[in-house]
């Protein structure tokens, strides 16, 4: 408990990972509601949508119109950021005023195939080129790996593997680094034993942690990696989310269930916790049984 932060920060991915499995059309307007209801709860990062094929994520195809909308929402404390998974998919986000570039890479080659349509050779080549465009660009980038924790597709993903992307990420000068439990496997001993292994690599670079809570560990997972100090997480209000590409893997750790917790742990978050489950709430007014 003594390494436990005072103040965690949860990063909102529920604009983007929440809302990209849905079947029902989410309009902008309603996403810039749910947005700025997000933003007045105290949501200091959150990640707004995903610069990628419409045809593949249709939900996401109002990124650029989304992203055009943000000047008027924005405050000197809330983040804006986007994903992107190629070089065109960055180019779109800097073009539409981004400033805040959220990449990752799987671990998983059969993942990597049907996520980005690239073999994981060539993703982890695209990947450094995608850090330095948006050092040129002048953006500021989170960088991570998808399926840290296991493969959905029984494919073996050595620790080596892990470490050596992880170095190669670092080795780009990110502004953060974090690990994505894509496929919801994570259990405390792994956690542990990632920590361990990638802290003395990213040193004084922030570390991140995106849980799902597939099998019922995101909690106990974040908890774990509190105890090395770990204070910024991707949360996704009511639990909304999941990746299309990984049979069965269901949504992230919920928001609003996470800043409940660290507030009876007496860490604070700066949450309005009944203001973010009003947005679940907008949700599942409108799309019902498919949230």
């Amino acid at each position: 408990m003594s390494n436990w932060p005072s103040y965690v920060t949860l990063t909102e991915v529920g604009l983007r990972d929440g809302f990209q499995n849905m079947h029902k059309h989410i309009p902008v307007s309603m996403k810039l509601d749910i947005l700025s209801h997000l933003i007045n709860a105290g949501l200091e990062r959150i990640q707004v949508t995903a610069f990628v094929s419409p045809k593949i994520v249709p939900q996401m195809a109002d990124a650029q119109k989304l992203c055009l909308a943000l000047p008027a929402l924005k405050n000197e404390r809330t983040q804006f950021s986007a994903l992107a998974l190629n070089v065109q998919g960055v180019e779109r986000a800097y073009d539409c005023g981004i400033e805040h570039i959220d990449i990752s890479i799987s671990a998983d080659p059969v993942h990597s195939r049907k996520n980005t349509g690239m073999h994981l050779d060539s993703a982890r080549n695209i990947m450094q080129k995608m850090i330095r465009r948006t050092k040129n660009f002048n953006m500021h980038v989170h960088a991570g790996i998808q399926c840290a924790f296991g493969s959905a597709f029984n494919e073996i993903i050595p620790d080596t593997r892990i470490y050596d992307m992880c170095r190669e990420i670092i080795d780009q000068q990110v502004d953060s680094f974090g690990l994505f439990d894509t496929t919801g496997m994570a259990m405390p001993s792994q956690v542990k034993k990632k920590l361990d292994m990638l802290l003395p690599v990213t040193q004084d670079i922030p570390f991140f942690l995106h849980f799902h809570d597939t099998r019922g560990f995101g909690d106990i997972n974040l908890i774990t990696a509190m105890n090395y100090g770990i204070s910024r997480f991707d949360t996704s209000f009511g639990g909304l989310g999941g990746c299309p590409f990984i049979p069965g893997a269901k949504g992230n750790i919920a928001t609003e269930h996470i800043a409940l917790l660290l507030e009876d742990l007496g860490i604070k978050t700066g949450i309005d916790i009944e203001s973010v489950h009003s947005c679940y709430e907008t949700v599942t007014n409108y799309a019902g049984h498919q949230c």
